[in-house]
């Protein structure tokens, strides 16, 4: 089943019940202007705005990366997230992996991240 939304519900209204003239009217104003409302591109917020650069600068030091990178040599090799805690260097790579941008290795309980693409096989002794 969908979410219900404040759209849904008006429109069921509308099409189900019998409401006055000036009530119908008044339900289609307000659906009209949810549905604007909705329909409004969002601009990002300064938060999105600083973690977009976070990511760019992540970015162009795994393409100049040899091998896949931790989240802790991520930190320290970047000089924009000296002072990071890792929770927040995972969060900013979890998100450039569900964008496709980077793809992830587990080797021993560790994450290693590397550019899409730029695929390498573990180095000698290191399992998947």
């Amino acid at each position: 089943m969908d979410k219900m939304t404040y759209v849904k519900a008006l429109s069921f209204v509308m099409d189900n019940c019998a409401v006055p003239e000036d009530v119908s009217e008044r339900l289609a104003a307000l659906k009209a202007s949810i549905e604007k409302k909705n329909s409004t591109p969002r601009k990002p917020s300064a938060n999105q705005l600083a973690n977009q650069s976070y990511k760019d600068a992540i970015l162009a030091f795994l393409t100049d990366a040899e091998k896949p990178m931790t989240v802790a040599e991520i930190t320290v090799g970047v000089p924009e997230l000296a002072g990071f805690k890792p929770q927040k260097v995972s969060g900013l790579m979890r998100s450039l992996e569900q964008n496709g941008l980077v793809t992830v290795t587990k080797v021993k309980r560790l994450s290693a991240y590397s550019i899409a693409g730029d695929e390498e096989s573990p180095a000698e002794g290191e399992e998947e």
